[in-house]
């Protein structure tokens, strides 16, 4: 026993070190893959669209490119509102069967056409695109008949798009409504504030 904790005293009081063999990892780079003439290219969705946020002046249009083969293509817009976010970005390196991600800068609301060119500068795709203005107002309308008491009724509403957080919001709607067997007309209106 006397040992024992000789041992472990000795044992405790010495400061032991133990080093790993350094660890490191090696990237091997695969080559490149080898790019085609692109002859076709699809664009994703068929109806590219985009409506500009409330309170904002430009937003960023947003779409997908499909290849069947490896390609770089460049994507130009008919109109300079519509532009990559960074000088050099409209040409696009593809990956075969992979849809791509592609993001454009819209600075104002507008329409226009978007080419997508080959390496060989022929147009081998395009659609059109639609940039809207930040809604200012929403707007619903509802008809309604219901046999069993013989009503037909109608309900237009119309509501503010706040601009801002601190934008009041606003709601009206009117009512209109017709007893078919006797020809009565009945009708309200609403509003509504909240800020």
């Amino acid at each position: 026993m006397k040992r024992f904790l000789l041992v472990l005293c000795c044992l405790g009081g010495a400061q032991a070190q133990f080093s790993a063999p350094p660890v490191g990892i090696t990237v091997k780079e695969g080559a490149a893959p080898k790019l085609e003439v692109a002859r076709t290219l699809a664009v994703q969705p068929a109806a590219l669209a985009l409506r500009l946020a409330p309170g904002h002046s430009a937003g960023m249009l947003t779409f997908s490119v499909l290849s069947p083969v490896n390609a770089e293509v460049r994507v130009r817009a008919s109109d300079a509102r519509l532009t990559p976010r960074q000088a050099g970005d409209e040409r696009l390196i593809l990956s075969a069967n992979t849809l791509q991600s592609v993001t454009l800068l819209a600075t104002a609301p507008h329409s226009g056409v978007l080419s997508f060119l080959n390496s060989e500068g022929q147009v081998v795709a395009s659609a059109p695109y639609t940039v809207a203005a930040a809604k200012t107002v929403n707007q619903s309308l509802s008809l309604n008949y219901s046999p069993s008491s013989s009503r037909a009724s109608m309900n237009y509403g119309i509501s503010g798009v706040p601009q801002s957080p601190l934008d009041l919001r606003w709601n009206a709607s009117v009512n209109l409504s017709v007893d078919t067997k006797t020809g009565q007309v009945g009708g309200g209106v609403g509003v509504n504030m909240s800020w």
